[in-house]
């Protein structure tokens, strides 16, 4: 961890070092959400936050979205489908929508975080259509492994957050990760 390596060096923590450190906490933890989540990463906020460092402040700025975005994420949430038995949920982002917006594809990488808890569900997929290729952002829960329906994709990444690069047209790559995600639910016997 971050923290143990400025302690290890013996700089002594303001609110100014602090602050880029909790940040990482909380993205990595999903706020403290993620199975990463531990009483080492409640102690090491804990003492992250007694140098007076604003978790509200950090919140905030990290919530704080442009109007773009909440546009964008109505036409994301139209696209939404619940392939494989209701188990996985999916959407689709392409250039025209984000044209159509004003909006980029920064805007879009959070978007996997709001589907992935689509009541039932075991795995999101977020697919970014770029037209020659397909970037895939997954989630999964309940003992599902994204990494692994990545990997067999071509990319990489955690148990629960992974993504691949496809390249291929988007109707394809979208089979390519449905049989993947029917393999992997098959896998672990949902």
């Amino acid at each position: 961890m971050v923290k143990d390596l400025v302690a290890a060096l013996g700089v002594e923590f303001t609110a100014h070092i602090a602050e880029p450190i909790l940040t990482g906490i909380l993205t990595d933890t999903g706020f403290f959400r993620n199975s990463n989540t531990d009483t080492s990463t409640l102690n090491a906020a804990a003492d992250l936050l007694s140098t007076g460092v604003s978790m509200v402040k950090i919140n905030e700025a990290l919530a704080s979205q442009p109007h773009s975005f909440y546009k964008l994420q109505a036409k994301v949430y139209a696209t939404i489908e619940f392939p494989l038995s209701g188990k996985m949920v999916t959407a689709f982002v392409n250039s025209a929508m984000l044209e159509e917006l004003g909006a980029s594809w920064e805007d879009v990488e959070s978007l996997v975080n709001y589907i992935r808890n689509a009541e039932g569900t075991v795995l999101a997929c977020l697919f970014k259509d770029y037209g020659d290729s397909v970037k895939v952002s997954l989630r999964s829960k309940s003992g599902v492994s994204a990494q692994n329906i990545a990997l067999a994709c071509g990319g990489g990444g955690h148990v629960p957050a992974a993504g691949a690069t496809i390249a291929l047209p988007f109707a394809e790559a979208r089979a390519k990760v449905l049989a993947e995600a029917a393999l992997e639910l098959e896998r672990v016997g949902i």
